[in-house]
């Protein structure tokens, strides 16, 4: 069987670790073939990480972020008059574009990656080209919560309408936790679509020393290092996480924060400035996307993820976990289902700034207790999160089993 799977993504993160860890451990004998936006910054990082066997297609599909983008160095006043046109009309020259290709494949099923919903222009467009070029419709995987409808009356007529094709074109819509299932109910096209969703998985992180996280930072061997993986968006919580952190200095002079993820320039000064308001600037690193994961992990005491809106998983929660290492987290999401309270770490109300503080003190002063959150992580990970665990219930899913067979996930 020929299998297809299209993302468009504009960041490097969950996302493309998700596509990864599906397609490198997919089991069953079919060919496999990514279609990924030619502008995607990761786009290398998952071509190098999957395996010589699935093919990787860069499309160039005309997107609302890339004609965005190409604002900032083309003429900016026409660019952005072209790219308003193209909200309310992209979407269908994305389907005409799109037909063409579908007819030239001979893929046996689709599923779409997308990252929230609506997300991204092209994905959508590309599960309505499908249904009208093959017989079977695709699934849409869909790994953010989903946004409500804009309250402009265009804005919000273009997605209903939207909505409706993508409805009528989807076989059902298979989300990466129960939070990021419930949050599809703001379309209400979708009230009748199959709904489900499968915990994301992944191969265990082997923490690996590679050169000295301390030094690297001119910081003592003794130092505490908290670390956070997450792209400088506003809703990771960085602002939240700084304050936790003065609280924190207090308390433990010697802990440091590592923040760590893809951004942009502009985005990465956001976040210095507010740092630099803090009075721990010192003890605050930031640093942009790094790919020694397994170094990292291999040196930190305790993972961080204060997120305050949009966090439909926690892909570094579980990544911590698998390298048995003990994280604090926010209620946000599909956290919660991540991280077992009080077993493995500590989810506390994303607004209580002091009782995140507290949660990281009291794990930092207790070299057993972090060492027996961790040991639990590990064993959490093992039962849940695997990516042999997570690959199986989409093989059974994607090559046209049906929906109601024991698919280790929910149906809404």
């Amino acid at each position: 069987m020929k299998i297809g799977f299209f993302m468009q993504n504009i960041k490097r993160g969950g996302l493309d670790t998700f596509v990864v860890q599906l397609l490198r451990n997919w089991s069953a004998p079919d060919e496999l073939i990514l279609f990924c936006n030619a502008s995607h910054p990761g786009l290398n990082y998952i071509i190098k990480s999957l395996p010589s066997t699935v093919q990787v297609k860069a499309y160039t599909l005309p997107t609302i972020h890339d004609i965005f983008t190409s604002a900032k160095t083309k003429s900016e006043h026409v660019m952005h008059i072209y790219g308003k046109l193209f909200i309310f009309f992209g979407f269908f020259i994305q389907v005409i574009l799109l037909i063409p290709e579908y007819l030239r494949t001979n893929i046996d099923r689709l599923m779409i990656i997308n990252g929230g919903y609506p997300g991204g222009d092209a994905c959508l467009a590309s599960a309505v080209a499908w249904s009208i070029t093959k017989k079977n419709k695709v699934w849409l995987n869909i790994h953010s919560l989903s946004s409500p409808l804009s309250p402009s009356f265009l804005f919000g007529l273009r997605e209903r309408i939207i909505d409706k094709f993508v409805a009528n074109s989807v076989k059902g819509i298979i989300s990466v936790s129960k939070a990021c299932q419930n949050s599809i109910s703001n379309r209400t096209s979708f009230s009748c679509i199959n709904k489900q969703y499968i915990y994301n998985g992944l191969d265990p992180v082997i923490p690996l020393y590679t050169h000295s996280l301390r030094k690297e930072l001119l910081l003592e061997e003794n130092v505490y290092l908290i670390l956070m993986l997450a792209t400088y968006d506003p809703s990771k919580g960085h602002e939240f996480i700084f304050n936790v952190m003065e609280m924190v200095v207090k308390e433990i002079p010697t802990a440091h924060l590592l923040v760590c993820g893809d951004c942009s320039d502009e985005e990465y000064i956001l976040v210095e400035k507010i740092r630099i308001k803090t009075n721990i600037i010192s003890n605050i690193h930031l640093q942009k996307h790094r790919t020694d994961t397994d170094n990292l992990f291999a040196q930190i005491d305790l993972l961080v993820a204060p997120s305050q809106a949009y966090e439909s998983f926690g892909y570094m929660a579980v990544e911590a976990m698998s390298c048995s290492i003990p994280v604090v987290v926010t209620d946000v999401g599909g956290l919660p289902e991540v991280v077992e309270d009080g077993v493995c770490g500590f989810v506390v109300d994303h607004y209580d700034e002091d009782e995140f503080a507290r949660r990281i003190i009291m794990l930092l002063k207790d070299n057993d207790l972090r060492k027996s959150m961790g040991d639990q992580g590990r064993r959490r990970y093992e039962t849940c999160f695997t990516a042999q665990k997570m690959v199986s219930q989409y093989e059974t899913l994607v090559r046209g089993y049906s929906s109601t067979d024991n698919l280790g996930a929910s149906r809404d």
